[in-house]
């Protein structure tokens, strides 16, 4: 059997975390067993359609390095072809008119249900034929007695009692399929295998089984993956930390730290933590996924992102550093700094969480004089580093700056007036970067360069000059 997955997200919100693992199981399910990954979009509410929410997820799910094989397909332009099923169930006598307002219908209901406990409520235009010149919904005629059974890859057999199960609406009277239906038509016509998603679908599961029974279509393979919880075993929210795929991006994650953070939510590497999408497609079954909510932890997700940016080539890390910038829409920040920064790289990449820490760490680099001040005057110089430095700023070398030339003044200067190289380190990084922690200060000489080094401490001692 070819193997065809699908995710199929709805554009009313942005593309969420449980969404995007949802979408990278069955990305890499498919592609393990040489199958297909289709991307439908679940359009059918058009007045909470939102077509921003739409190019997000698109962008997300790019972003993460999963492309669908065919073009996205929109369920609402199929609108007709669940219609005409739904026509074709009514003509077989797999589903029916039904006459009853929805008020109307729940009022019975709850009546019929109140003078006959553990009894189901059955419509009374369930098999009749009658044309009525009314509104009218198109229901399921579901199963009276028995079972319906869901064998699930993940969760195993589970049973539901036909009694228990009503005649759901296949069609809304305003002519307007349903989720259930569409959803059914659709996996039938896109020939998916293999339905992938949360479990709290499991209850549609049954639903969805009884209309591809009704219709002699096959059933596809169910998987649900349990849903993911917070640090605190409760549903994952905002306040856990779970944002939208583009705001991870705007918050300065590598991709590839954010792919593998989400793997790694119900599933293992049989061999390391620390993976890649190709790395994991290789090794991916889904029969292990596990069958309890897996804990959402962003100081993981922050461990694996500083993982990546530490270990990330100069490549890797303009292109990374070009993605944020276009995210938030910091190109200036990107073109100033980024050739600025590369020959300090190895300290900016030790220190950085996320990419945001770099363009923090690089602060002093791209800044102004004025800009400086306040971050200097967090420390107070003594009179003692304010006299030393005053003396170094009388020899700093002039011209075209080398790490040799500048290594060797200043082995000069600290031989001859008797002091180790962090007593004027430390006041020198102080004033040049507004910060005790930066790179070493033959880096930071060099990184901002003749001028802009000699102007920050003429500067700072024109203003402290006591």
């Amino acid at each position: 059997m070819a193997v065809v997955t699908r995710f199929a997200p709805s554009p009313t919100g942005y593309l969420h975390i449980g969404g995007a693992r949802t979408a990278l199981f069955n990305f890499m399910f498919s592609k393990i067993n040489k199958g297909k990954f289709l991307l439908r979009i679940e359009d059918t509410d058009r007045e909470r359609w939102s077509k921003e929410a739409e190019t997000a997820i698109f962008e997300g799910l790019s972003w993460l390095g999963i492309e669908p094989d065919i073009a996205p397909i929109s369920q609402y332009s199929r609108k007709n072809r669940h219609l005409e099923v739904a026509t074709e169930m009514v003509k077989k006598g797999t589903a029916y008119r039904c006459y009853l307002s929805q008020e109307e219908y729940r009022a019975s209901k709850e009546e019929f249900e109140r003078n006959n406990p553990g009894k189901r409520f059955l419509s009374p235009w369930r098999d009749s034929l009658s044309t009525e010149n009314k509104p009218f919904v198109i229901r399921i005629k579901a199963p009276i007695s028995g079972s319906t059974i869901i064998s699930d890859i993940i969760q195993g057999k589970i049973v539901w009692n036909n009694n228990v199960l009503d005649d759901f609406v296949l069609v809304r009277s305003n002519n307007d399929p349903t989720y259930m239906l569409s959803v059914v038509v659709d996996d039938k016509d896109m020939e998916i295998s293999h339905v992938i998603r949360g479990d709290d679908h499991l209850t549609n599961a049954a639903r969805q089984s009884i209309i591809f029974e009704a219709n002699n279509w096959k059933l596809p393979n169910f998987a649900h993956i349990p849903l993911l919880h917070g640090s605190d075993g409760t549903k994952l929210s905002k306040r856990h930390g779970a944002l939208g795929i583009e705001s991870y991006k705007q918050e300065g994650y590598p991709n590839k730290a954010v792919i593998n953070y989400l793997l790694g939510l119900g599933w293992s590497h049989p061999e390391t933590e620390v993976f890649s999408l190709n790395d994991a497609i290789r090794h991916f079954d889904l029969k292990k996924l596990n069958k309890s909510p897996a804990r959402f932890d962003k100081d993981k997700l922050l461990h694996l992102s500083s993982t990546y940016i530490r270990n990330s080539t100069a490549k890797e890390l303009k292109e990374w550093l070009n993605e944020w910038a276009l995210s938030v829409n910091r190109q200036d920040f990107y073109q100033k700094v980024f050739n600025i920064i590369s020959d300090g790289l190895g300290f900016f990449k030790s220190r950085a969480k996320t990419l945001i820490d770099i363009l923090e760490d690089s602060f002093f680099i791209h800044c102004q004089n004025n800009e400086l001040y306040q971050k200097q005057d967090m420390f107070e110089l003594t009179k003692k580093q304010t006299t030393l430095v005053k003396k170094y700023a009388r020899q700093i070398p002039s011209g075209n700056w080398n790490r040799d030339l500048l290594l060797a003044n200043l082995n000069l200067f600290t031989k001859h007036n008797n002091i180790p190289i962090k007593e004027i380190g430390i006041p020198l990084r102080i004033i040049l970067t507004g910060s005790k922690n930066s790179p070493g200060i033959i880096d930071i000489l060099m990184l901002l360069g003749d001028d802009a080094s000699k102007s920050r401490i003429t500067d700072y001692l024109a203003r402290h000059n006591n």
